[in-house]
């Protein structure tokens, strides 16, 4: 039987040991942890301390920090093989039971108005990728922007649903203002650690280079619309974490909207 862990940040961020996948809604023991063709493994044994690395590094940023405090609700992390996801948690304990679509709706429903419980799948062997000594991806960085999305669920903030237009999804690069939001904030966090910054959610086109702030010209979309609108919603919805992250100054974080913009949108040029 798994044994049940907690981050010693935030004990409502919580996994398995050994690890636990879900498939189909089902909950069972992880066997995903070798690729014959890239030859990666990861002993079972080892996954919970893997994970507590991941959660430590995401932690020892300003941004991470202050992500992981503001996680509200039980947020239970699963095993993956490849990629990474968030959704509404609909399982009133760990996952594993039949779950009636009403309760998944409704688990939706509480995501989008009161707060949820969250659960998030991390795939922890995939190969962190680097360019010119600066990190483009690692499972950490995977891992934030997931904590992010349990960040708006927990507080009833989540708007997977609320598709762009395809115009809009391509004018601030994200397909929906759950998307827009974590892209950002991802962002933030990537500027704090001097790493490059993505212009886009699914990371099409070239990247930015560490220290650049992101302006109109530069990423090619409407940054500007893209910013008042996060953190006008972050205001409303999640006020501990705009309030966190404005607090940072421009020697930690260089770019940083909630900072420089804040105040709603109507402060906006």
């Amino acid at each position: 039987m798994p044994s049940r862990l907690h981050d010693r940040r935030n004990p409502n961020i919580q996994w398995f040991d050994p690890p636990v996948a879900l498939e189909n809604g089902r909950a069972r023991s992880s066997p995903w942890f070798f690729d014959p063709e890239e030859g990666r493994s990861l002993e079972p044994e080892l996954w919970s301390v893997e994970l507590g690395l991941a959660l430590d590094r995401v932690a020892s940023s300003r941004v991470g920090r202050a992500i992981v405090d503001c996680v509200r609700r039980r947020t239970t992390i699963y095993a993956t093989h490849g990629g990474a996801y968030t959704d509404p948690d609909p399982f009133v304990d760990q996952a594993g039971v039949e779950i009636p679509n009403a309760r998944l709706e409704a688990a939706m429903r509480d995501a989008t108005t009161i707060g949820a419980d969250a659960l998030i799948g991390i795939d922890l062997i995939e190969p962190a990728v680097a360019q010119s000594g600066a990190e483009v991806w690692a499972p950490y960085l995977a891992l934030l922007h997931e904590l992010v999305h349990a960040v708006n669920i927990t507080w009833g903030n989540y708007r997977v649903r609320a598709m762009f237009a395809p115009t809009e999804a391509n004018r601030v690069g994200a397909p929906s203002p759950e998307e827009e939001m974590a892209l950002l904030i991802d962002n933030i966090h990537r500027s704090e650690r001097g790493l490059w910054i993505r212009r886009r959610y699914d990371s099409a086109g070239p990247l930015l280079r560490p220290g650049t702030i992101p302006r109109n010209r530069s990423m090619g979309i409407d940054v500007t619309r893209s910013e008042a609108r996060v953190v006008s919603r972050c205001e409303r919805r999640v006020p501990i974490l705009a309030a966190r992250l404005a607090a940072l100054d421009r020697r930690t974080c260089p770019y940083n909207p909630f900072r420089d913009r804040g105040g709603g949108a109507s402060a906006w040029p």
